[in-house]
């Protein structure tokens, strides 16, 4: 088996590791150590290990809550001198 973006082969003893691991002999922790002294990244060991992710699945959305919303306000001044989008929209909302 070889890594998908060199020309570098996985280590012998990488395949045999993933095996151990997918039957309980050696825990998720220690794997993952030995996989990573053999030089493959973690998600390389997930990937032979059989933990890749699995699909996301939709939630039901919640109804009801509360939306907060901040801005930053300078000081207020004339209207007619306004010298940027931010101070007519605060001008908008405190009427």
């Amino acid at each position: 088996m070889k890594f998908m973006l060199t020309d570098r082969k996985l280590h012998p003893r990488a395949k045999p590791s993933a095996d151990d691991f997918r039957k309980g002999g050696i825990s998720r922790r220690e794997y993952l150590a030995i996989m990573a002294g053999f030089g493959v990244s973690a998600a390389g060991a997930f990937a032979l290990g059989g933990l890749g992710t699995s699909p996301a699945r939709a939630e039901e959305p919640k109804k009801g809550g509360i939306l907060r919303v901040a801005m930053n306000v300078k000081g207020f001044k004339d209207p007619r001198t306004f010298d940027g989008v931010e101070m007519s929209n605060v001008a908008r909302h405190c009427n």
